[in-house]
Order: C-alpha cells, then sequence, then structure tokens
C-alpha cells in the first residue's frame, strides 16, 4: 500500500519508479543485506550497521546493481507525458541515485586501498 502510495507521486512514470524501488528492496536489501544484518552487526561488537556495511560494501553492492535500478529511472525521464513537477521528482531521485553510486564506488576504492596496506 505505502509503496503504491508514494510511487504515486510520479504520475505516468509510477510503475518505472516502483520497479526502480522494488530492484533496491528485493535485490539488494532482500537478497544480500537482511540475511547478513547478525553478521554485520557481529563484525565489529558495537560497531554500527552501516559502518560495518560501508566497510564490505562490495559484497553487499554492484554497479550492475545501480545499470539495472537507472534503466528504471531513464525509462521514467523518457515518457513523454510527465508534467514538469514530476520530471523535477523523477530528476531529483536520478540525482540521488547517482550520488549513492559515486559513495559506493568511493569506499570500494577505499576499502581496496586498505586492503592493499595490511
Amino acid at each position: 500500500y505505502w509503496e503504491d502510495h508514494y510511487c504515486s507521486a510520479f504520475g505516468s512514470a509510477a510503475s518505472d519508479v516502483k520497479a526502480y524501488f522494488r530492484h533496491w528492496r528485493e535485490t539488494v536489501w532482500e537478497g544480500r543485506i537482511e540475511k547478513n544484518l547478525r553478521k554485520l552487526t557481529d563484525w565489529r561488537p558495537g560497531f554500527r550497521v552501516d559502518r560495518a556495511l560501508t566497510a564490505n560494501i562490495d559484497r553487499y553492492y554492484t554497479m550492475e546493481d545501480f545499470d539495472i535500478a537507472g534503466r528504471h529511472l531513464a525509462a521514467a525521464l523518457a515518457r513523454a507525458n510527465l508534467r514538469a513537477d514530476v520530471r523535477r521528482r523523477v530528476e531529483t531521485l536520478s540525482a540521488a541515485h547517482d550520488k549513492a553510486r559515486q559513495f559506493v564506488l568511493d569506499a570500494m576504492g577505499k576499502a581496496e586501498e586498505s586492503e592493499r596496506k595490511k
């Protein structure tokens, strides 16, 4: 219900945006992260999950994830009948997607660098 409600704000691009979020939820969260939460919290006692996830980011995120999810946003932006306000929402989501991709790339680079130092 809530996913449909939220995605309805994306007008005629709602199905594309829903597919975008579904990819992250089903493939990444349910498929990789959720089943490893215990491992992430046990990784370093007292360590926060977000830090453990970032330190092991290449185990949970791939550039292919960003490519697949990005295609859903590109399809949303390609819709000719988007209202201007909806187009801005999709563009904002797309910009956030691009920043998240860069964060993951940066985190992967740092993880690789720290492994080389060991």
